[in-house]
């Protein structure tokens, strides 16, 4: 018996079928693994549950079109700024996945006008038309992609340095914007005792100064074939199926569904971005000059 089987079990009872247009932001501590944990479960989901599946990087530098091994393209940023279409920002993975670089400037989505805004999310509705699960590398110092998606998923790394900065998230995402439930999978550890004392301690910090619920979801074991699959540019779902990673990713991407409590929310994730960036921008009466 391996170390996976009771949490496969629960898992596996847990599970409840489909959760139609669900998003869920990813986000965590720079060194919990987010980039790669994204990866993995988006190809389990796309390729091994044949589900349909967008990836939204939410960063920057593209992490996640690095991670896979493409050329870069442009992001939302460029899309709005340069009024281009949104296709030019998004880069097919095969089969039922597709990757859409969703990083973009706060500023510049809340100047957006009411007509590209209207002509962006016709295009995103047509990319996400028939998607059933929207996968969010979040990034955690501006963490605006995780306050408008359907549902939060914590990615705790075993160091102090990974709490401090998931705290910090979280609080965030309380303060600005009512955020108070959160999904919780500790990464990169060598044991269930291990993932268990770092969201035990997260929950007493959290509980202690935060109105939040946090949820353990499972955890993701350290594992040497996920560095050699990021080498490689590839995955361990792909390439080395029957590795700690990979074993992992297919459980949680079986019972990703039951997380899913915002039915809808994906297709309208656009909007929601640009509503909550003019929250985000100060109102001109209120400035002082």
């Amino acid at each position: 018996m391996t170390r996976f089987d009771d949490q496969a079990a629960s898992l596996r009872r847990l599970s409840l079928g489909n959760a139609l247009s669900a998003s869920f932001a990813f986000l965590g501590g720079r060194a919990s693994g987010v980039t790669t944990l994204v990866a993995e479960l988006g190809i389990a989901l796309g390729v091994t549950h044949g589900r349909r599946v967008l990836l939204l990087d939410g960063h920057a530098g593209q992490p996640l079109l690095r991670r896979f091994n493409l050329s870069t393209s442009e992001t939302l940023d460029t899309v709005l700024s340069q009024q281009l279409a949104l296709d030019a920002a998004v880069s097919p993975l095969g089969g039922t996945i597709n990757l859409l670089n969703g990083y973009a400037r706060p500023s510049v989505l809340a100047a957006l006008s009411d007509v590209s805004a209207h002509r962006v999310q016709s295009e995103y509705l047509a990319l996400t038309r028939d998607t059933e699960f929207v996968l969010i590398d979040a990034p955690t110092q501006t963490p605006l992609l995780a306050a408008v998606a359907g549902d939060i998923v914590l990615v705790l790394s075993p160091d102090q340095d990974g709490l401090t900065e998931t705290y910090t998230a979280v609080k965030y995402l309380v303060s600005e914007f009512g955020r108070r439930k959160f999904n919780v999978l500790v990464n990169r550890v060598h044991s269930l005792d291990e993932a268990q004392h770092w969201f035990s301690r997260l929950s007493t910090v959290a509980s202690e100064y935060l109105p939040v619920s946090l949820r353990w979801v499972g955890y993701v074991p350290e594992d040497h074939w996920a560095k050699r699959a990021t080498v490689l540019k590839t995955t361990a779902v792909q390439s080395f199926d029957t590795s700690e990673i990979a074993t992992a990713a297919n459980q949680l991407a079986h019972a990703l569904p039951l997380w899913a409590t915002g039915s809808g929310v994906a297709h309208e994730l656009f909007s929601r971005l640009c509503d909550a960036a003019r929250l985000l921008e100060p109102d001109p009466s209120e400035i002082i000059v």
